[in-house]
């Protein structure tokens, strides 16, 4: 089984498959009579255009946690419109993605670990990984499209791709192990 390690979600390395969405470099302004900062269109929200196609907001509840080394079995894409993946909790998660299906059978492949904090926009077309988080319960808020049109495909991975931690983790993991 051909593996893939993680590294962290940044702006620079993610920019290839849409934006992350964070306040980090972003530059805020006032706005509600001075009483909140607005940091504005941290991402772009795109979509095929037609009578019958809108955004739409939804939640995400993880109902079963993910640990580490996880196979993938699966890459999806949404060809009609970006999609938006935005931590509620403040717990980090895995973005695995690929620029297209081609990329991903020649193992193309990128793995990021957002610091929880961060969230994603994938651009329309991008493959991804779908959503896996360390805790059950954990909530995202996904900002995506419906209407009208095959906006979903599926990729079956045979073999899996199997993700690694991070360095980091595996450190911090044989830490708590040590004491």
């Amino acid at each position: 089984m051909q593996s893939i390690n993680l590294q962290p979600l940044t702006a620079n390395d993610f920019s290839p498959f849409g934006d992350v969405i964070q306040t980090d470099a972003a530059v805020p302004f006032p706005i509600n009579n001075n009483t909140f900062e607005r940091y504005h269109a941290l991402g772009k929200v795109t979509l095929t255009p037609t009578p019958e196609s809108f955004p739409i907001i939804s939640i995400f509840r993880c109902s079963e946690a993910t640990s580490l080394p996880y196979a993938i079995k699966l890459m999806e894409q949404h060809p009609l419109g970006s999609q938006a993946i935005i931590p509620w909790s403040n717990i980090p998660f895995i973005v695995v993605v690929a620029k297209n299906a081609e990329a991903v059978m020649q193992g193309n492949i990128r793995a990021f670990k957002s610091d929880g904090r961060q969230g994603i926009n994938l651009s329309a077309g991008i493959w991804h990984m779908p959503l896996i988080a360390p805790q059950a319960g954990l909530e995202f808020i996904v900002v995506d499209r419906e209407g009208a049109g095959k906006n979903l495909e599926e990729l079956v991975l045979n073999p899996p791709l199997l993700i690694l931690p991070m360095d980091s983790d595996q450190d911090k993991d044989s830490k708590r192990n040590r004491a």
